[in-house]
């Protein structure tokens, strides 16, 4: 009985000596494994990107470890380890905290962070530019106003610069936020370029491609005088756009022509293009036209001609559906100034169809030799002139429509003869 008690206690002993030393194996502050190694960044090997970061660390003395890496947004320690330094799937333009340490292994403990690396992702590439476009009327002697749009929508607005070569400018204090350039010189070329503009989350975009323009130039007396215009004429009319042409008197064959738009009947002095299209317009709204022969090495530029006032068409409105409407469903009113009524004929009557232009327009109103003789809010049915009640000679009639909302009515007039 009391050997096998010696027995038991000896087996009790023994497991208990094999606990102490499994314990001991695993405890990191064992005297049997060595201390571990200090690691140091190699800030000169650090590869940012917008969405991801790559640090690099050694360790530091032969302890034969590698190196673990770790972050976190805030300064609260490490998370995961990895063996791997490149961290993925970052925000562009924010902070981030990295850590390094020698890694564990059979005869060293892991080392205790040695550093703490703070490193940011850089900002998203910027958005492209297109080339900047020539704001409409804005060119003078010593100014030029241009515009440009992104191609993709980063939230970065436009920034302009401008050169007397073809080259975009590399130094920040050359670009700016506005794209109205003034103190330039007279009959000068230049070239203006746009870039996206640096935010929070994307870098300044690469420079867009260089438009060229040139200055007005000044009169000069040792040049002959340029040839005068001739009224421009309407091409086509729509809610937001105008086209004229026009050609030249006594023309220098050495000179084009250039046009500009004005909001009164006097003729501009700045503003003017080579194109006679004219964008950007408001709808139902009176705009002034004009032409004038451009300056050269040899004439100076013409002065400007004689305005040809344009109403704009109605909201809404195409040019082509106005002209069904305005014409072919009036009964060709257009016709009505080709033709002569007598008063003695049997058909002597000239009737402007309602029904359609009812649909369309809020109020009709027809003015017969600046009288007003009709009114769709107060009238109905058609109007007819009637030759046998007017004088014999040569009268004006004036279509006048009004669209709901439109605060100004748009009119066509024809003239027209009525003969014995």
């Amino acid at each position: 009985m009391k050997e096998r008690r010696i027995y038991y206690g000896l087996t009790v002993i023994a497991f208990l000596m094999i606990g102490v030393l499994l314990i001991g194996c695993n405890n990191d502050d064992s005297p049997e494994l060595k201390p571990g190694a200090v690691v140091e960044f190699n800030e000169d090997l650090t590869v940012i990107t917008p969405v991801s970061i790559t640090v690099t660390a050694s360790v530091l003395g032969t302890s034969g470890q590698q190196v673990e890496y770790s972050f976190n947004e805030e300064d609260l320690g490490p998370l995961v380890w990895q063996d791997s330094g490149t961290f993925t799937g970052l925000t562009a333009n924010t902070f981030y905290f990295f850590y390094a340490r020698s890694k564990g292994n059979s005869t060293h403990k892991a080392g205790k962070v040695s550093m703490l690396e703070l490193k940011t992702t850089v900002k998203a590439a910027g958005a492209l530019a297109n080339k900047p476009e020539l704001v409409q009327g804005s060119k003078s002697e010593t100014s030029i106003t241009v515009t440009a749009t992104l191609q993709t929508n980063t939230g970065q607005t436009v920034q302009y610069a401008r050169n007397d070569v073809n080259l975009a400018p590399t130094t920040n204090s050359s670009w700016h936020d506005s794209g109205v350039f003034s103190g330039l010189e007279p009959d000068s070329t230049y070239y203006f370029f746009a870039r996206s503009k640096e935010n929070d989350t994307h870098q300044t975009g690469v420079s867009s491609e260089g438009l060229q323009e040139k200055t007005e130039s000044e009169d000069d007396p040792a040049k002959e005088d340029g040839a005068a215009a001739n009224q421009p004429t309407l091409v086509s009319v729509s809610a937001n756009s105008v086209t004229v042409t026009a050609t030249l008197i006594n023309n220098t064959g050495v000179q084009g022509i250039q046009f500009a738009r004005g909001d009164s009947s006097t003729g501009p002095t700045s503003g003017w293009q080579d194109s006679g299209t004219f964008n950007g317009l408001n709808p139902n709204t009176t705009y002034y036209f004009y032409a004038r022969s451009n300056g050269n090495t040899t004439h100076n530029h013409g002065d400007p001609s004689e305005g040809l006032a344009v109403l704009t068409l109605p909201e809404g409105i195409s040019g082509s559906t106005f002209s069904v409407l305005m014409d072919v469903e009036l009964n060709n009113l257009d016709t009505l100034a080709g033709i002569e009524l007598s008063k003695s004929s049997v058909n002597n009557t000239f009737t402007i169809q309602m029904s359609v232009l009812r649909t369309a327009f809020e109020s009709i109103i027809v003015y017969l030799n600046n009288v007003n003789v009709f009114d769709s809010k107060a009238d109905n049915g058609d109007y007819i002139i009637d030759a046998g009640t007017l004088d014999i000679g040569t009268h004006s009639l004036t279509l006048e429509v009004k669209m709901a909302g439109n605060a100004l009515p748009y009119a066509k007039a024809v003239t027209f003869r009525v003969i014995r």
